[in-house]
């Protein structure tokens, strides 16, 4: 049986795809107004238009879906598609549900949705199937990527410069997190950092200095006294650059996942920095 739900599920994705995804579709509409563009009224060979986005911070995921055959505000005319994904690298296999919504003007406009976890490094394979065996399938291959420590500068700040290599997307949100306690053991707390990510040149910086410094004024006030280091890493939410093509289909999937990676940096300029190391081997 369909069933109709709120419009929640997809005003509440992250306004940054979400802003994206929008654009997709007014896109898609501006183009109508072009000789050589799609017309969704046309007759075409293609199966479906799909929008919507992958989401590692979520155990939910949505995607719209239009089946082409269907007339302009009559979705529910034609019976719903069969959505399912397959995650290549472990082969899981998620079959999706389909969903009638209602739009802010009253419209009727359909979904899939999947409780579905994704993570850096995935790749999905989702195929939207209808009744007469036409298909469209997309790939989304969600970015993995790492940190390497480029350079370290002397006293008073240690300065840690990074970059992350390999980046497939763009990165948002970043923090550096230091997870410090007491020489006893008591008190730990986690000093979380923001940290400017520049445009066209993915590269940061890590204090290690200041951080060892705030947090003994954290810890033990004016007295001072020993900080251990448990744990630094650079943390923040990788965006894809743009979405994943449908084959034999119009629109595209995005992609965005939260990452933590540890900054192996050396004991001695840990020491140096005033930390006792107490990270894990």
């Amino acid at each position: 049986m369909r069933r109709r739900t709120a419009l929640f599920c997809w005003l509440c994705r992250p306004l940054d795809v979400r802003g994206r995804l929008a654009a997709l579709c007014c896109a898609a509409v501006a183009l109508a107004g072009c000789s050589d563009a799609f017309d969704p009224r046309a007759e075409t060979d293609l199966a479906f238009a799909v929008f919507g986005a992958l989401d590692g911070r979520e155990s939910r995921q949505v995607l719209r879906v239009k089946d082409l055959r269907a007339p302009l505000n009559d979705i529910a005319s034609l019976p719903p598609p069969i959505v399912t994904s397959t995650e290549l690298t472990s082969g899981r296999e998620t079959a999706w549900r389909d969903s009638l919504v209602v739009l802010e003007d009253g419209s009727t406009d359909r979904v899939a949705i999947a409780d579905l976890e994704v993570a850096a490094g995935d790749v999905h394979r989702i195929e939207v199937v209808r009744d007469d065996g036409a298909r469209s399938v997309s790939t989304v291959t969600l970015g993995d990527p790492a940190v390497q420590i480029d350079s370290i500068s002397a006293a008073p700040t240690f300065r840690v410069f990074l970059s992350l290599r390999d980046l497939v997307g763009r990165a948002t949100e970043g923090t550096v997190r230091y997870s410090v306690q007491r020489a006893d053991g008591s008190g730990a707390f986690d000093l979380v950092v923001p940290t400017r990510i520049p445009l066209g040149d993915p590269a940061l910086s890590a204090l290690l200095g200041t951080a060892r410094e705030q947090s003994t004024q954290i810890l033990y006030g004016s007295a001072g006294g020993d900080v251990e280091l448990l744990d630094v890493r650079f943390e923040a939410v990788i965006l894809s650059e743009q979405p994943a093509a449908l084959e034999d289909g119009v629109g595209g999937i995005d992609w965005a996942v939260p990452v933590s990676l540890p900054l192996l940096v050396p004991t001695d300029v840990v020491m140096q920095a005033g930390f006792v190391d107490k990270r894990l081997p």
